[in-house]
């Protein structure tokens, strides 16, 4: 894995990485470019493609961990 600190990333080479996942279907918990991501996948598989090595694996969740504890939108919806 290569170090941060020796490497010099910049913002149009990220967004350039990025942009290749455009198209890329959604599969919960996926992080592969040609089969599919989520959000956290596509955060993972950009990480791999511009700094290498993952420093850690991500736990399994579950498809609407995100709105466990969300609040109600304010104003609500009629």
């Amino acid at each position: 894995m290569q170090e941060i600190e020796t490497m010099t990333l910049t913002r149009s080479q990220i967004v350039a990485k990025t942009r290749d996942w455009i198209g890329a279907p959604y599969q919960h918990q996926a992080s592969l470019k040609g089969v599919g991501c989520d959000c956290l996948g596509l955060v993972r598989g950009v990480w791999r493609a511009v700094i290498g090595e993952e420093p850690e694996r991500a736990p399994p969740y579950a498809p609407g961990w995100a709105e466990a504890g969300r609040l109600p939108r304010w104003p609500p919806t009629v």
